[in-house]
């Protein structure tokens, strides 16, 4: 049998059956799509953190890497839609944001 981690209470055994007084959470996912992006000023001013189990440096390399495919996207793709990039953009500064992230990476 396994029990949580955390507090210690049993979670289930064999053949992913759930203990007896364990139910399945009933979460409903309300996460907005998109890539949520601060400021690029507020960015600069942190230190630069690790994300879940990857390194500070391996979070700078994929963020740089995505802020590029998305400036590339934005200056390149007819269809591309700013309203991807979650937060305080304008529609037509995309690009700059974008560049202005980069900067930061």
């Amino acid at each position: 049998h396994f029990t949580c981690p955390v507090c210690q209470s049993p979670i289930g055994g064999m053949n992913h059956q759930l203990a007896a007084a364990n139910t399945q959470a009933r979460v409903t996912n309300e996460t907005k799509t998109g890539y949520i992006l601060g400021s690029p000023e507020d960015r600069r001013a942190a230190a630069p953190a690790p994300e879940r189990s990857l390194s500070p440096s391996t979070c700078c390399i994929m963020r740089a890497l995505m802020h590029s495919a998305l400036l590339w996207a934005s200056c390149n793709i007819e269809m591309f839609s700013p309203r991807v990039l979650l937060g305080h953009l304008q529609e037509d500064r995309a690009a700059e944001f974008l560049w202005r992230q980069l900067e930061v990476d």
